[in-house]
């Protein structure tokens, strides 16, 4: 995995519960079954100078923290991984989250990846506001 030149900043842990691979079959219902699957994901994350701009969402308090950022490291289930965000994560999903040492929850805009695929060697962007809990 190639090491993000933002490392050394990293500030923020954010947890996603993501479905996995197929775990078997629903004897009752003849469903298939998923196991859950965590994504954890440290990041270099900054608040905005002006978030007065910023989408939005509903649902999010007004107290939110608009922030930006970079990946720095991705971890599937404990497997180290990429610098780039799972594409199960969709936007506006939710994490449980920590940023400077304050315990909330993140919310995640998606943005489309650069075309130069400079995303997997600085890291994917990453922004949304994070709620303090």
């Amino acid at each position: 995995m190639p090491q993000s030149p933002f490392a050394s900043f990293a500030n923020a842990t954010l947890t996603w519960i993501l479905p996995g691979a197929a775990a078997g079959v629903d004897p009752i219902t003849g469903n298939r079954m998923f196991a859950a699957g965590e994504s954890l994901v440290v990041a270099a994350m900054l608040k905005a100078a002006s978030a007065y701009r910023k989408e939005r969402l509903p649902g999010v308090s007004l107290q939110a923290v608009y922030l930006e950022g970079r990946v720095v490291s991705v971890s599937l289930n404990g497997q180290p991984g990429t610098l780039l965000i799972p594409n199960t994560i969709q936007h506006e999903a939710r994490a449980s989250a920590t940023w400077d040492e304050l315990n909330g929850e993140f919310v995640i805009l998606r943005r489309g990846r650069s075309p130069f695929k400079t995303e997997e060697i600085i890291g994917d962007r990453l922004i949304g506001w994070f709620e303090i809990k």
